[in-house]
């Protein structure tokens, strides 16, 4: 069973074994608010592909998208040796 303890931050331990008046106790985890304490690792790890590979996928989909490539001619000088086919 979880550990008591009051909702202001101090522990029952320190408190004595009654709470002060007007004092509420509450059972709760220690990383109560924290979503790291409750999401296990093998998820966090899953979530953070995930969101890595979303990222990738928006980047391709901009490049191939908004950005358009400088056409320029180009010139390739073939030697007339290769144009003709070399036999015995």
């Amino acid at each position: 069973m979880g550990r008591v303890e009051p909702l202001c931050g101090a522990s029952v331990k320190d408190r004595g074994s009654e709470p002060e008046a007007g004092g509420v106790v509450t059972t709760h985890s220690p990383n109560h608010g924290d979503i790291g304490g409750l999401m296990p690792s093998l998820l966090r790890f899953l979530f953070v592909l995930a969101v890595l590979a979303v990222i990738a996928t928006a980047t391709v989909v901009y490049l191939a998208d908004f950005v358009q490539p400088r056409t320029r001619d180009m010139t390739i000088r073939i030697p007339p040796a290769k144009f003709g086919r070399q036999g015995p």
